[in-house]
């Protein structure tokens, strides 16, 4: 094995480095900054949060309106209410999140639409900017080349940070919590943070409980109580400030949303693409239940053959895209939770790291093509795919203190 340069091994950076760095920060401001330039912009997911929390203590009924006429029209009017740009007719959208998520709405929604517009979508800025700026630590570059490298991937990013930030989305909470790993919750106190985090998480999307498997599997046992403690206080707040038809009123909207995941014609989830492709006659039902338990099956038996080999960080990222792989819907937005998986990856096999970039305008071309059913679908899944079962059997397996193993290290 070639020597490594002592600047490399003590972890030192040059001035090279640091001017990279700077730009890279500069950048992340950027994205921190860009929602006062996007004033003007409709934000379709974080108004019908904002919709939802408005109207959730004086018309609970209209929160989840289904196929109840009246109701759509008291959702449409709060939409529009809370949509300070004047396009809410061009808005379709609705709540399908956990009740209590509410809760962490009803503050901004006490604002101006433009104010509570604008705190979210900071809200959202700061997360990526925060998760960006923890793949730069994971990866520690000491070289130009790795600081670039990160600098592209950051730059490649930005369409599909400014999408999440655009339309108040708050995937940001997956990303932050998938870039931010569990080696780096040390103490109890990370741990009842990143347990925050996962709770978010699954309380703004639900999917993301499968993450709880993952830990399960890893024996983070405490990890696995902290999030679960920040669930039971939420929900048990949630149920206690709330009107409590909701959690019905939700079941019954879910329910109604699924019935028709299949055929929704912006939907690129791998039952979608089945349909769209080879099987126009897939509905949700029977058969998408078969194919959802044939890729839990795939993912089970290459968790088994090679991820539980790897390291918890690359645990975790697999298990994020595993997640979205068995959703029943799948958003571009999601395609952010690739660049952990190559970034943890990456720190084990040096080789990799030029994915990073490439997985960065991966996202901003689905983003480009999302609107066809056959390429952006193609597109998504294979980027998943490729995700779950070709990126574990690229990463060096970890000895048991977590290092690379020495066949692999790298020169």
């Amino acid at each position: 094995m070639a020597a490594t340069p002592a600047r490399e091994r003590s972890g030192s950076i040059g001035p090279e480095v640091r001017r990279v760095r700077v730009l890279h920060r500069l950048l992340l401001a950027f994205w921190i900054l860009s929602p006062l330039a996007l004033t003007a912009a409709p934000a379709q997911d974080g108004n019908a949060f904002l919709a939802a929390a408005r109207l959730v203590h004086s018309d609970a009924d209209a929160v989840f309106p289904r196929g109840d006429q009246a109701r759509w029209d008291r959702w449409e009017v709060a939409l529009c209410d809370a949509d300070p740009t004047g396009e809410c007719k061009t808005i379709q959208a609705g709540f399908l999140s956990p009740p209590p998520v509410l809760l962490l709405y009803e503050g901004p929604s006490a604002l101006s639409p433009t104010a509570s517009l604008l705190v979210i979508r900071l809200a959202g800025a700061i997360g990526l900017a925060f998760g960006m700026e923890a793949l730069w630590s994971v990866l520690k570059p000491t070289t130009e080349r790795t600081a670039l490298l990160v600098m592209l991937t950051t730059l490649f990013a930005t369409p599909i940070a400014i999408n999440i930030i655009t339309l108040g989305q708050n995937t940001w909470i997956l990303f932050l919590s998938a870039a931010i790993g569990v080696q780096a919750l040390r103490n109890p106190r990370r741990e009842l943070g990143g347990g925050a985090l996962l709770a978010a998480s699954i309380a703004t999307k639900l999917f993301p409980a499968l993450l709880l498997v993952v830990l399960a599997l890893q024996r983070r046992f405490r990890l696995i109580a902290m999030t679960a403690v920040v669930v039971i206080v939420w929900f048990t707040l949630g149920t206690a400030l709330l009107p409590r038809e909701l959690w019905p009123n939700l079941l019954a909207a879910l329910t109604d949303y699924r019935a028709g995941a299949v055929g929704f014609v912006y939907n690129r989830s791998f039952d979608s693409m089945l349909q769209s492709t080879v099987w126009p006659g897939l509905v949700t039902g029977r058969w998408t239940m078969t194919t959802t338990g044939l890729r839990a099956v795939a993912i089970v038996v290459v968790w088994f053959a090679r991820v539980r080999k790897l390291d918890p960080d690359v645990q975790w990222a697999f298990g994020w895209l595993a997640a979205v792989l068995l959703n029943d819907f799948v958003w571009p937005h999601y395609f952010v939770l690739v660049l952990p998986a190559v970034a943890f990856s990456a720190r084990r096999r040096p080789a990799l790291l030029p994915l990073l970039p490439l997985a960065a305008l991966a996202s901003a071309l689905l983003l480009a093509t999302w609107s066809s059913a056959l390429f952006g679908g193609l597109f998504a899944n294979a980027v998943l795919i490729f995700g779950v079962v070709g990126l574990p059997f690229l990463t060096p397996v970890a000895t048991a203190s977590g290092d690379v193993a020495p066949e692999v290290a790298p020169a």
